[in-house]
C-alpha cells in the first residue's frame, strides 16, 4: 500500500545538493568538451537596405554593415544594388536599361571558357563583358580569410532566333517578347547552375545574378568585405541591400550559400529561419521550381519570383501570400479584401514561410525604369526590424535589423553631402499581417515628371497608403559653423538657471503662445532648474531661426560645462526626449543640434586618469585601464562608447559593471552603437544604481 509522499523542504534541498556534488567527478577536464564554441556559432543575421532619390556609392552600405558585424560571423556576407549609373559600369545608358547583367561566380577560374562556350555563345548576344575588378591581394581586406571567387560580368540579350525557337518549343507564344526573354534567361541560368554547380562534387561556377540594372556580390566573409574586395565603394546606385552571416541551411562557408539570392530582377536578404522549409520546397517542386543552394533564403526569393513573374500578382497579394493576415486583423479588413485574402490563403498558406523572418528585397522594375526597396515582416514579429524615412531636397527610405544601422547609413551620407542629416525624420516598427499597414513597406524610386533626369522617392504600405513626413519643414545645413549672434534673452535665461546675478527678462516674439510659455518658464526658473531651462528652449524652438537655435544650444553646452554640467545635461536630454512643435524645422535637424550640444558637453568633462574636482568624470576606450572608484565628490562616470566592441569582455557595458563594483552609482553611456547589454551583469541589490544610455 503506497503512502502519500510529503517532502521535507530542507531535507530535499540537501539531498539535491548531495546529488550534484556527487556528480562533480563527471565534469570533463575541458569546458569545450561539453560546451563547444566555434567560429560558426550562429549569432543573429544583420540585414540592411536603403532606397535613395539620388544614386549613392557602395561605401554607404559599408558603414551599416560594419556596425552590424557582431550579428555576423565572417562565414557569409553580401550586397546587391540596383538603379546603377552606366558610367560606373563602363556601358551606355541604353545597354544598362535594356540588357541583362549576367554575373557568374568562377569558383574555378579555368571554367570560364566552358561557361561561355556552353551557355553564352550559342544563345546570347554579349554587348559588353569582363571580370569584375578586385583589389590586388585579398589579404589586404581586413578580416577576409578566403579569396573570393572571380566574377565574370556580361551585358547580354537573347539572340532573336533562339528566342523564337524557345517560345515555340516551350509553348510560350502567348507571352510578350520580353516575358519570353525573361524566362529564357531564368532557365539558362538554372541550366548553367545544374551543369557547373549542383551536378558535380567540386563546384566550378554558379550564377550570382542575371537581372536588368541590378548586380549582386557575395563572399565567405563579412558584407563590407565584398564592397572592398570588388571595389564597389564608389559604384553608385539608388538601392542597396546587405546581409551579414552565413545561411541557416544549405552549404555554409561557401559563397553560393551566402545572401543575397536572386529571383530574376530582384535580390533578397533575410534574417530568420523557416520552420517549414521542406513544405515550401515541395510547393515549389509542384510548380517545377527546384532550389539548388538548399537555403531558405533561396526558396523565399523563388516564391517571390513565382508570384510576381508567373502569377502576375500585385505586390499586395504577394505580401499576403508570404505573410497571411489572420485572427482579429483579418476580421478588421473590408469584406472585399477578406474575400480575396481567403482565396490567396487557400492556395498559398502551406507555402507561407513559417517562423521568424524579415525580408529586405531590392527590385529593378525595368519596364518603368523604377527601383524599389521592399521590407516585409513576419506575422509574429519574431525578428527585429526598424523602418525610417528622411524627406527633403533628397529623400531616402531605410529598413534594417537595428536602428543603429540606419543612423550609421545616414551619418555616412551626411559626412559627404549636407542634404542628408544623421537622424531620420521618421522611424517606425512594422507589425506583420496587420490590418492597417500589412507590416510591409515599399520604397519606390521613380523618374520625376517635373525634372527629367531626376528621381523622387515614394513610400507606401502594403495597401498602397502613402507614408510621409510632416510637410512645410526644412532641414538644417549642419555642415557650416555656428555664426556669432546676439542672444541676450537666451543667455540671460541660462544665467538665471546658473544663478548668475543681473539676468534680464525674456524678449517677446511675434508668437503670443510662445511668449506666454516662455514667460511662465522664466517665472519658474530657479538656480539649477533644468526643467525650466528645457521648457524655455522647447517653447522657443518653433520661432527660432536655425542659426539662433544652434547658437543657443552651444551656449547651454559651453556655459554649463564648467559651472553646472547636470543643468545642461538634463535640460538638453529633456528636449531630446519630449515631443513639441518645431515649427518649420525638421525634428531630425533639431535632434542633431541638441545631440551635438550634449556630445560637446560630455566631451568637455575631465578624464578619470587625472585630477578632476568635478562631479562628472569621463572615461574612453584609450583611458579604460585608468578606471578607478569615485573620489573628491565625484558622482557620475561618463563612458564614451566610441571604439568599444558592441558585446563581449571589451564592450562598454562590461566596463560599466567594473565601474559599479568600484563604487560608481551613476553611469552615463554615450556614443553607443548597437550595444545590447547595458545594465546587464550587475547582480542583485542594485537599487542604488542609475544607468543612462544615449544614442543607439
Amino acid at each position: 500500500m503506497s503512502r502519500l509522499y510529503r517532502p521535507d523542504g530542507n531535507r530535499s534541498a540537501g539531498r539535491a545538493a548531495a546529488y550534484l556534488r556527487a556528480r562533480e567527478a563527471l565534469r570533463p577536464k575541458r569546458e569545450e568538451d561539453w560546451f563547444p564554441e566555434s567560429d560558426e556559432a550562429e549569432g543573429g543575421c544583420g540585414v540592411t537596405g536603403f532606397a535613395c532619390s539620388i544614386p549613392v556609392g557602395g561605401k554607404h552600405i559599408y558603414e551599416p554593415s560594419i556596425q552590424m558585424r557582431n550579428r555576423g560571423n565572417g562565414k557569409g556576407g553580401g550586397i546587391a544594388a540596383c538603379g546603377l549609373v552606366p558610367e560606373d559600369l563602363g556601358v551606355t545608358r541604353d545597354v544598362l536599361d535594356e540588357d541583362y547583367i549576367l554575373q557568374v561566380a568562377l569558383l574555378d577560374p579555368s571554367a570560364r571558357g566552358d561557361v561561355e562556350k556552353e551557355f553564352l555563345a550559342p544563345f546570347l548576344e554579349v554587348h559588353h563583358g569582363g571580370v569584375v575588378p578586385t583589389v590586388d591581394d585579398y589579404r589586404d581586406v581586413p578580416l577576409l580569410e578566403a579569396r573570393p571567387p572571380d566574377v565574370a560580368r556580361y551585358f547580354v540579350r537573347v539572340k532573336p532566333d533562339v528566342l523564337d525557337q524557345f517560345a515555340s518549343e516551350r509553348g510560350l507564344t502567348d507571352l510578350t517578347e520580353r516575358e519570353v526573354e525573361d524566362e529564357f534567361i531564368y532557365q539558362n541560368s538554372t541550366n548553367l547552375n545544374q551543369r557547373f554547380y549542383s551536378s558535380i562534387g567540386e563546384k566550378q561556377a554558379f550564377v550570382l545574378s542575371h537581372s536588368r540594372n541590378l548586380v549582386l556580390l557575395k563572399i565567405v566573409g563579412y558584407a563590407e568585405a565584398s564592397v572592398q574586395y570588388y571595389r564597389m565603394a564608389d559604384v553608385r546606385a539608388h538601392v542597396w541591400i546587405a546581409h551579414q552571416r552565413y545561411p541557416t541551411k544549405g552549404r555554409v562557408w561557401h559563397p553560393g550559400g551566402a545572401h543575397p539570392f536572386v529571383g530574376l530582377n530582384e535580390a533578397l536578404v533575410h534574417n530568420g529561419d523557416f520552420a517549414n522549409y521542406h513544405s515550401v520546397t515541395e510547393y515549389l517542386a509542384q510548380r517545377n521550381v527546384f532550389p539548388m543552394f538548399l537555403t531558405d533564403t533561396e526558396v523565399a526569393v523563388l516564391l517571390f519570383d513565382l508570384m510576381n513573374r508567373v502569377y502576375k500578382y500585385p505586390m499586395e497579394y504577394i505580401i499576403e501570400a508570404l505573410a497571411p493576415t489572420t485572427e482579429l486583423d483579418f476580421q478588421r479588413l473590408s469584406p472585399e479584401r477578406q474575400a480575396i485574402y481567403r482565396q490567396i490563403q487557400a492556395v498559398h498558406l502551406h507555402a507561407a514561410p513559417d517562423g521568424p523572418w524579415l525580408f529586405i528585397i531590392a527590385r529593378s522594375l525595368a519596364e518603368s525604369k523604377e527601383f524599389q526597396l521592399v521590407g516585409i515582416t513576419d506575422t509574429a514579429m519574431l525578428r527585429p526590424q526598424v523602418f525610417a524615412l528622411q524627406e527633403g531636397e533628397v529623400s531616402i527610405g531605410l529598413v534594417c535589423s537595428e536602428k543603429q544601422a540606419i543612423d550609421a547609413t545616414l551619418a555616412s551620407l551626411a559626412s559627404e553631402d549636407s542634404r542628408f542629416t544623421p537622424v531620420a525624420d521618421k522611424y517606425w516598427n512594422a507589425r506583420g499581417g496587420s490590418y492597417n499597414d500589412g507590416g510591409a513597406f515599399l520604397m519606390t524610386v521613380t523618374p520625376s515628371e517635373e525634372k527629367p533626369g531626376d528621381y523622387v522617392l515614394r513610400t507606401t504600405d502594403k495597401f498602397g497608403n502613402e507614408v510621409k513626413t510632416a510637410e512645410g519643414q526644412e532641414h538644417c545645413d549642419l555642415s557650416g559653423g555656428v555664426e556669432s549672434k546676439s542672444l541676450t534673452e537666451d543667455v540671460a535665461f541660462i544665467d538665471r538657471a546658473l544663478g548668475v546675478v543681473g539676468s534680464v527678462g525674456v524678449a517677446h516674439s511675434a508668437d503670443p503662445l510662445h511668449d506666454a510659455d516662455a514667460e511662465v518658464a522664466e517665472e519658474r526658473t530657479g538656480v539649477g532648474d533644468a526643467a525650466a531651462l528645457s521648457g524655455y528652449l522647447q517653447a522657443s524652438v518653433s520661432t527660432m531661426p536655425y542659426n539662433r537655435l544652434r547658437a543657443f544650444v552651444k551656449e547651454i553646452s559651453e556655459r554649463t560645462a564648467g559651472e553646472d554640467p547636470r543643468l545642461g545635461i538634463e535640460a538638453l536630454t529633456d528636449c531630446i526626449d519630449r515631443r513639441y512643435s518645431t515649427g518649420d524645422k525638421k525634428r531630425s535637424s533639431v535632434i542633431c543640434i541638441l545631440r551635438d550640444g550634449l556630445e560637446k558637453l560630455f566631451a568637455s568633462q575631465p578624464l578619470c586618469n587625472g585630477a578632476t574636482g568635478s562631479e562628472y568624470v569621463r572615461i574612453t576606450k584609450d583611458t579604460r585601464d585608468a578606471l578607478r572608484g569615485p573620489a573628491n565628490g565625484e558622482k557620475t562616470l561618463l563612458i564614451d562608447a566610441t571604439g568599444f566592441e558592441p558585446q563581449g569582455p571589451d564592450c562598454d557595458a562590461m566596463l560599466g559593471v567594473r565601474a559599479y563594483e568600484l563604487g560608481w552609482k551613476h553611469l552615463i553611456h554615450y556614443n553607443s552603437r548597437g550595444t545590447r547589454f547595458h545594465s546587464a551583469g550587475f547582480g542583485m541589490g542594485t537599487d542604488d544604481l542609475r544607468v543612462d544610455c544615449y544614442d543607439n
